[in-house]
């Protein structure tokens, strides 16, 4: 029954009905206990309603507050994955001054492409990945199996190079999951 519920009644009128019955119902026992007894009507059970009332807010803000926690952990966690996207990136653009002119030059042209189209793609991530950054990648790639390595810092950087680039694809595929699956909690809660 609850299943069904969640799955074919939109969560703002659910919010509402539980609204109208949890405050409506409260009110209408009230109502009736203080009708039916009167005697009830007292000080001395109105310092119990109080209390009571005031433990169900501390309660609720109790939950509130692992909810609020659990949202920023996840805010955390995807500024973690596009810093560590962006980080990879930086280093590979630090790293390709040892490569010659034509190599370095295609390189950070690629890099440039790339952080635009991930940039383009960050307003669109919960939608689908960008073919544009898709194409911007694989463009970064091509630059980095056509550089010539010469030197053994050119080597060595340009296999340093191939891991970071590992990284931003690892990062990227992070970085567009999350912001798929994370969309929060529903706004009714």
């Amino acid at each position: 029954m609850s299943r069904w519920l969640v799955s074919y009644i939109p969560a703002w009128l659910l919010l509402v009905v539980l609204i109208v019955l949890v405050a409506g119902g409260a009110m209408l026992v009230q109502k009736y206990v203080r009708r039916r007894f009167p005697a009830l009507t007292g000080d001395e059970h109105n310092d119990v309603t109080k209390f009571t009332y005031g433990f169900i807010g501390f309660v609720y803000a109790f939950f509130i507050g692992f909810i609020v926690s659990s949202m920023w952990s996840q805010m955390n966690a995807a500024d973690v994955n596009a810093r560590a996207e962006g980080a990879a990136a930086v280093q590979m653009a630090r790293d390709a001054v040892v490569f010659d002119t034509a190599d370095r030059d295609r390189v950070r042209q690629s890099l440039l492409e790339y952080e635009q189209a991930a940039i383009a793609e960050w307003s669109q991530a919960e939608i689908s990945r960008s073919p544009q950054a898709d194409t911007a990648l694989a463009h970064l790639d091509t630059a980095y199996e056509q550089a010539q390595a010469k030197t053994d810092t050119q080597k060595t950087l340009l296999a340093t190079s191939f891991s970071n680039l590992d990284m931003i694809s690892q990062a990227r595929t992070v970085r567009t999951l999350t912001a798929r699956e994370d969309v929060g909690p529903p706004w009714p809660l």
